[in-house]
């Protein structure tokens, strides 16, 4: 029995493995799945109509809403980002004939020349663009199989929850109903917290920026929205092209547009996400971070982008399953 039980541990632990990106998108569309109830279960509670008709209405209101953002601010934003990549290339070029008159720096750009070198004798430029494209193509086709499993689960949900629950053992299944509403409850206040810190430090980033006189605020602006979706590293990373961009002009307007995604972010740290956190999980940050980390080596870019929501759902399930019905330990739940 306990060979037969490490046996199909090992089995299950090497599947999610190799399989990691798989179990990730159907994980991203069940995120989807919940979102979209999360807003359409109000609707249908408030108006009367069927789960189904408050489901589509959700649904064609989000086309709507993309739709309507895309071809107003699609152009505008694309010609943006066009142009700052073109304000980073052109502030690269400028760094690098800063650090030629410095030791130390000379010394930093012959490291960076080498690791190009070995880069181009490890793989041609055709061999790249393949991977570069077939990427491409695989990011397209997970994000349209998460759309087609999130529309379908919302739209009936019990009936995938059914399925899960059949599986149980009956005299189990009553308390696996409880844990599985625990963990989509934890995820749907996750979504919304994570929706609102978006849009918060979206909205806060572009207008501070235009306020500063950085150029290409709706860009940058727009990138911090995206990027905030992943807690901690995201962050960072929108604040990398605003930095270069301010840096261009000046290096006092890059200190000024690093305290103000600092700024930004001390508000989402100590005001937004505890007034999430009372109706969510609290993941402590470094969880979070080594999460991150772990699901990155894993499965790449996909496994960052859903580390957080995939930590908290196994924090819960451990808080309900181990913690309470194992130990005993009602109180610290």
């Amino acid at each position: 029995l306990v060979v037969g039980i490490v046996a199909a541990f090992v089995i299950v632990l090497l599947t999610v493995i190799f399989a990691a990106d798989v179990f990730l998108v159907i994980f991203g569309g069940i995120l989807l799945a919940i979102f979209i109830r999360g807003l359409s279960d109000p609707l249908h509670r408030r108006t009367g109509w069927s789960e189904r008709t408050s489901v589509a209405i959700v649904i064609l209101s989000l086309v709507a809403v993309l739709a309507a953002g895309g071809w107003f601010l699609a152009g505008e934003i694309s010609g943006q980002l066009d142009q700052l990549g073109q304000e980073i290339t052109q502030t690269w070029r400028r760094l690098r004939e800063q650090l030629g008159e410095l030791p130390w720096g000379r010394q930093l750009l012959g490291l960076l020349a080498l690791s190009q070198q070995r880069l181009v004798e490890d793989g041609d430029a055709a061999a790249r663009l393949a991977q570069a494209f077939s990427s491409s193509l695989g990011a397209l086709a997970s994000l349209i199989v998460i759309v087609v499993i999130g529309f379908y689960v919302a739209v009936d949900p019990q009936w995938y929850r059914r399925g899960v629950l059949q599986i149980i053992p009956p005299r189990h299944r009553a308390r696996a109903a409880r844990v599985l509403g625990s963990i989509g409850s934890t995820l749907r206040w996750w979504l919304i917290g994570r929706v609102i810190s978006m849009v918060v430090v979206g909205l806060a980033i572009g207008i501070g920026l235009w306020l500063l006189g950085v150029p290409l605020a709706l860009a940058l602006g727009a990138i911090a929205f995206l990027l905030d979706f992943i807690p901690f590293i995201g962050p960072l990373l929108a604040a990398v092209p605003a930095l270069l961009v301010a840096f261009a002009i000046s290096p006092a307007l890059a200190a000024s547009v690093a305290l103000l995604y600092g700024g930004v972010q001390l508000v989402e740290g100590y005001v937004l996400t505890p007034l999430i956190e009372q109706r969510s999980v609290r993941l402590p940050p470094a969880l979070t971070i080594a999460a991150q980390v772990l699901f990155g080596v894993v499965a790449g870019a996909l496994g960052v982008l859903f580390a957080t929501p995939l930590t908290a759902a196994v924090v819960t399930l451990v808080q309900k399953l181990y913690v309470e019905d194992a130990l005993g330990d009602k109180k610290s739940s």
